[in-house]
Parts: structure tokens; sequence; C-alpha cells
């Protein structure tokens, strides 16, 4: 898991909610952080991975994150196929 090689955080939760046909998530740690700029722009595959492959499923991801203020990802997922999935 991402969190336990490059955060170096003491903690970290997940949440998972579902209302309807609505999946919610969220993901928080308090670790190290790191300039969003940077990891925009930055061709690796995990964040842009991750976005892709919500936004393929109709969702939607949210980053925040900062240089010693953790990283917090969140995303809506609908669970009904739409667009070229369904």
């Amino acid at each position: 898991m991402n969190i336990a090689r490059h955060s170096q955080a003491s903690t970290a939760e997940v949440i998972l909610t579902q209302s309807g046909t609505i999946l919610r998530g969220s993901l928080a740690d308090d670790g190290v952080g790191f300039e969003l700029a940077g990891a925009e722009n930055d061709q690796g595959i995990g964040l842009a991975s991750m976005k892709g492959r919500i936004e393929k499923l109709g969702g939607e991801l949210q980053i925040q994150s900062s240089p010693g203020n953790g990283v917090k990802i969140s995303f809506v997922l609908p669970l009904v196929a739409t667009g070229a999935e369904a």
C-alpha cells in the first residue's frame, strides 16, 4: 500500500459510505504529504492511475496535500454504469 511505502504516516483512516447508487470514499493520513503541483506534473502511475480509473467509471477524485500536512484523497463514484460502461 502506498501509504506505508511513501507517507511516513503513523495513522491512516479509510472511510467508505454508500447512499443509494452513490459510493463515497476517503483516505487520510498524517504523513509527510507532498506538493500537489509537483505530483500532478509527475508522470508516475499512482495518482494519475487512480484518477483515470475513477473518471472512467463516471466518478470524481479529489486530492488534498501539502508538505508536512498529510494527504486526503476522496472520491464519489456512481454504482450504476454510465457512458461507455453502460
